[in-house]
Formats: C-alpha cells, structure tokens, sequence
C-alpha cells in the first residue's frame, strides 16, 4: 500500500469516526424532538405512526454507517436528518416556549400560550416578597395582603413572534427570558400596600439603632478613624420605592442591606475631608498639658485639641475660639470655689459651715484660654499646678485663696470675728496676734454686720466714712466688703457683751481707737476674714 492510499485509508476511517459521532447526537436530539413534537404534530397528522417513521431513519443511518463505503452518501443523510429534525423544531417551537424559559420570574418553559398565561395568574395569586433583614429576620407582603391582580392583553401573544422560528430553536440551549413589555401589568391597592408598609417590623421598632458617622479618636499615641456604622434604621421612604418596583417586577426578595436600604451615615469610614482631618491632626500628637488644681489634674490631650479645631472639605483646620472658651468656662465652674459656701474650725475648735462667700478661688477665662492656645500653637508638652501660689500660676486667677482643700483653703493667718461673743481675733501663721471686743452692727435687719467669708480689700489711715445720714472720721479703716470693714470707733464707751443690741454700729466691726491702730499694722490685702455668729 503506498503513501497515498494509506492517508486515504486513515482519511476514511477519521470521517466514519465523526460520522458516528454526528449520528450519535442527532440520535439523542430526535429522542428529544420525538417526545416535544409528538404531541404538537400528531394532533395535525393523525395516522402517521411516529414511532416506526424515527426508527426506520435511524436504521438507515445505522446502515449506512456499517456499509459506509460513499462517505458523500453518510454525509448526505446525516444532512437530511438534521434538516428534518430543524424542521419539527420549528413547528413545535411555533406555539411553545422553549425550554429554560422565563417571563416575570415565572417559567414558562414548553408551555402554549394559554398554558402560560394560567401559569402567570396562578403565580400572581400565591406571590409574596420577602424582605432580609439584619440579623436574619424576615418579613413578607403577600399579594392577598394588598388584593394584588394581574392584567394580560391580547398583545401577549406576539411574544412568540419574536425573531424568527429557527431562532428560537437555539433558546433550548441557554435560559431566555422574553421582554413581555406593557403586556402584562400588576394593580393592587395602594392604601392596602401603604398600610402594610407601615406595619412592618423594620419601620415600627422603638429600638433601632441610628447610623453613626466615622469619626477620628486618639489612641496609643495617634488619631485613627473610628468605622462608620449603618446601624438599623431604615429609610423608609426608599424601601417603600424599592418594594413597589419589585412587586411590579414580580422579585421576590429584597435583600435591605444590599440594596442599600439602611440609613446612611453622612460621614463614612473613607471620607476624603476625614481622611485629611486625620492627617492635620497627627501634627498634634506631641501635645500633652496637665493642669493641677489642689490633687486633681486636668488631662488635656490631643484628642481634646482635635475636638477644639473645625475642618473644611479638604480636611484643612481651623481653631475654634468658641470650644476653647467653652472648656476653660467649664473647668472654672469645676475649681472656683470663691462662692461656695465652706468650712472654718472656730477659736472654739467649732467646725461650722459659712455661706456668703467671697473668699476663694476664681479663674481668670480670658488669661487661662490664651494661655491654653500659646501652649497649643507651640505643641508644648507641659505640666502646671495652678494651686501652688507662685508667681506664673497666680496670672491664671482673679482671686486666689491661701490653699485649694477642704479646710486649708485658708491657711494659718486670717481674722475670725464672733457676732455672739462681740470678740476677734487675729491668727498669723497659726498663732493668735491680736484679739480684741468688739461692736458689731445693730440687728435690726438693716445694720446687721453680715455674716461670711470676706478678704481685706485695702486699708486707709485718717478716712471719712460716708453715709445717708452721717459723716464720720476715722484714724484706721480697713475695708473687707463693700462699704463694710473695721475701724476705730472712739464714741463708743464700751465694747463687748450686748452693747450692740442697743449702740450697734451701721454694719461696721467697731473696735477701741488703740486696738484698731494694732490691727492696721497686721492686716493686709488678701487677708481672709470670717465673721459667723
């Protein structure tokens, strides 16, 4: 056998071998027409036994596979069957749908026209859409909850027309869903859909958690962004869109989470404006200020600077007087302490409570909040005791108090004036340095000396005191309250036990001209003094 005769001879074989395998498949492809077109054509053709007719083709085909000795004449028929087969395909695929086939989420597959119009009512009439929530909770709208009905128009039955038989020969190999268009329409009652709406779980709870926008914290020695969270509030006006669309698209769940159903923060974890905030405010990470007031410290950090500053879109930072205002007003309503009443140990070892106070700390706002914005600006790292009575911590007061406890806010020099002894005494570094009797105002409800804690406001030798109705000279005044305070009182003739009931003085601590001249010499400005019955 030469050259030629062998590739011949392999050539004839190959063609045998894809012959039988062509056949094979249109074998199984006219198992498949025979039982889809058996029940369309026979209704035409009546008589023609379809059986014997597919097994009398096969058996030629079978035959002349064995015989195969004019590869033409195989691929003849093999040709003919296929285009038989086509053509049984088209006549049944004329009033069916092919298989895979789906309209409105409803398959439809080999089913006639009046068969798929059943089929879309029956589906309209059990329909129900599930919505997922959070958590895994359900909830479902169904279409007797809101008398829900389908209309089909005459105009349906051109679906079928579309393209052309033969095309739709080849829908048996993938799904297709056929554009129904305007054909097919779903009513319902819109008041019955609104009101089971509202009585949806997800829309009613009391409970839900609101969305919260991502936002910059100070940890471990620099600002992150904290995640921006949904939360499970659901915007209500959205699902109520998103669940008419789905009933007129007959869907059959909406996933609220996916469909973005939940409100939204406003500010999210990659917001552009946050992300640079976050890159300015690493700037001020360095920052660290410890104010002391007594044994408590005030922390301030960075994350409290952050919150001093406000950004712009591009995340640049802007100082906020205002905030910064704000947190020292609160640390002053926090430490002053000049108005609040306090405790004082008597000569007599007597704790006793005075109110009216005058005496005591008071922060200096404006002082201390460019104090603040200096330390701020310079990224300072620093700690201050602001109780301590040195010179720089005192600029931070009005007024100061000689220490920040309970009981020492006074310390060991003050003046202590009895109303109901008539007596003082005057206290220098814990020890007494004057004492004297006294008269104090006329307690008739409008010369009363006033009971409280005071500090000497200043002293003046030879001044005049003035008043509605008198005019007095005095050699020593010494002022702790308004126009109330010690002084010299020679018309007096005595001092001491009850002359003040019936010789008191306009409000004033009256003392012997020798004792008033003592006490001058020792008091001083600042001096805190208690007068208390």
């Amino acid at each position: 056998m030469n050259k030629t005769e062998i590739k011949n001879s392999k050539l004839v074989k190959n063609i045998k071998k894809i012959s039988l395998f062509a056949v094979q498949v249109v074998k199984v492809g006219f198992e498949y027409i025979y039982k889809k077109a058996k029940e369309v054509v026979s209704k035409k053709f009546k008589g023609i036994k379809w059986n014997e007719a597919f097994k009398n083709i096969l058996k030629k085909i079978g035959n002349s596979i064995k015989t195969l000795s004019n590869v033409g004449k195989a691929i003849s028929i093999l040709l003919i069957v296929i285009v038989v087969g086509l053509f049984v395909l088209h006549g049944y695929f004329i009033s069916h749908f092919p298989s895979n086939t789906y309209i409105n989420g409803v398959e439809v597959s080999d089913m006639s026209l009046a068969e798929a119009r059943n089929a879309l009512a029956e589906a309209c009439n059990s329909y129900q859409l599930t919505l997922i929530e959070k958590d895994g909770k359900t909830e479902s709208i169904k279409a007797p909850e809101i008398k829900m009905t389908i209309n089909i128009d005459d105009d349906f039955d051109d679906i079928l027309k579309f393209k052309s038989g033969y095309f739709r020969l080849f829908a048996v190999l993938k799904n297709t869903k056929p554009d129904a268009g305007d054909t097919i329409t779903y009513t319902y009652d819109n008041d019955l859909l609104n009101k089971r709406i509202a009585e949806l779980d997800c829309l009613t709870k009391t409970s839900s958690r609101k969305p919260v926008n991502a936002e910059l914290y100070y940890s471990d020695g620099e600002f992150k962004i904290k995640p921006a969270t949904t939360g499970d509030e659901v915007n209500a006006e959205l699902l109520k869109n998103k669940i008419e669309n789905a009933i007129n698209n007959q869907e059959a769940f909406i996933d609220l989470e996916v469909e973005n159903l939940y409100a939204l923060p406003e500010i999210l974890t990659d917001d552009p404006g946050l992300v640079a905030k976050k890159e300015s405010m690493d700037k001020l990470a360095g920052i660290d200020i410890a104010l002391k007031f007594g044994d408590t410290v005030e922390k301030i950090t960075p994350e409290t600077v952050a919150s001093w500053y406000s950004s712009g879109t591009d995340g640049s930072l802007r100082f906020e007087d205002s905030k910064i205002n704000e947190y020292v007003s609160q640390l002053a309503e926090k430490y002053n302490t000049i108005s609040l009443p306090k405790l004082f140990v008597t000569h007599y070892g007597e704790t006793i409570e005075i109110g009216n106070s005058y005496y005591g700390w008071e922060l200096d706002n404006e002082y201390a909040s460019q104090m603040l914005k200096t330390y701020i600006n310079e990224k300072r790292s620093i700690s201050i005791d602001l109780t301590d009575r040195s010179e720089e911590s005192d600029k931070w007061w009005l007024k100061v108090a000689s220490g920040y406890g309970e009981l020492d806010y006074y310390g060991k020099t003050y003046a202590e004036v009895s109303i109901g002894e008539q007596y003082m005494w005057m206290y220098m570094d814990g020890e007494i340095v004057f004492e004297s009797e006294v008269v104090t105002g006329l307690p008739d409800s409008e010369h009363d000396t006033p009971v409280g804690i005071y500090s000497i406001i200043y002293k003046e030798q030879n001044a005049t005191l003035r008043g509605a109705d008198y005019e007095t000279e005095v050699a020593y005044w010494m002022v702790f309250t308004y126009d109330i305070g010690f002084h010299d009182a020679d018309w007096q003739s005595a001092f001491g036990d009850d002359i003040y009931e019936y010789s008191g003085s306009h409000g004033c601590v009256n003392l012997p001209v020798d004792a008033a001249g003592e006490l001058f010499d020792l008091v001083y400005a600042g001096m805190p003094v208690f007068v208390y019955y």
